[in-house]
């Protein structure tokens, strides 16, 4: 036990000396827990990211992670329907110092319930290959359509697809950017955010593109 307290004390120490400095959960929140490895990012450019993150079933975990560029660091709120019954809610917040989450608290707003008439494509999957982008309800204040991909951090194999319903919130996501969903950190390579679609919109649009036909038909069908 001394001896990790000791390796630990030496990272910090030596990050510091190389102007650096450490992320890492301390204390608070009390369910903070590394999504990698404790990290150390550069003092100039770069932050430590906190992230709380809240499903459908209720269950909440805070995630720190390193940034690169603190600029691509997005904080606050974003709420996300992208499957049937699949909210996902998270709040983050970004800091430049040692231990820099402490006396911090994130909190995320209750699950919406109420469908507000507007709808998505949704998908959750490695790639497009894999997505049926079924048509889902919003939620609350959801009224946006998003069309995300991302590649995990320290990887070039692993990747995500997500679309769905999305608060305003998120649009202010951009390419090159980090995202954090599912307990997972990823660098944006897609971030597409469109007005949501009530959910009569494309019966309409089909019907209308109908319309013309039929009258043609009708019309011949007279003069011959």
């Amino acid at each position: 036990m001394q001896g990790s307290l000791v390796l630990s004390l030496l990272a910090v120490l030596l990050a510091a000396a190389n102007g650096e400095y450490s992320c890492s959960c301390m204390n608070s929140p009390a369910k903070c827990s590394l999504s990698e490895d404790q990290c150390t990012v550069n003092s100039t450019n770069g932050a430590c990211m906190f992230t709380l993150e809240t499903v459908s079933s209720g269950d909440e975990t805070v995630y720190a992670t390193c940034v690169e560029n603190r600029t691509t660091c997005l904080t606050g709120l974003i709420s996300l329907t992208v499957g049937t019954d699949k909210q996902v809610r998270t709040n983050s917040m970004c800091c430049q110092s040692n231990k820099c989450n402490q006396n911090i608290t994130l909190a995320v707003p209750p699950k919406s319930s109420p469908k507000n008439g507007l709808q998505c494509a949704a998908c959750d999957a490695p790639d497009a290959d894999q997505c049926k982008n079924v048509n889902i309800p919003c939620m609350g204040s959801q009224d946006r359509c998003i069309d995300f991909a991302g590649t995990l951090v320290k990887s070039t194999t692993t990747t995500l697809v997500l679309k769905g319903c999305a608060t305003q919130s998120a649009c202010e996501l951009e390419v090159n950017g980090t995202f954090y969903y599912s307990q997972k950190t990823y660098t944006l390579t897609k971030a597409i955010c469109r007005a949501a679609t009530s959910k009569g919109s494309n019966v309409a649009v089909h019907a209308l593109a109908f319309f013309p036909t039929l009258a043609g038909l009708l019309l011949g069908k007279q003069l011959s």
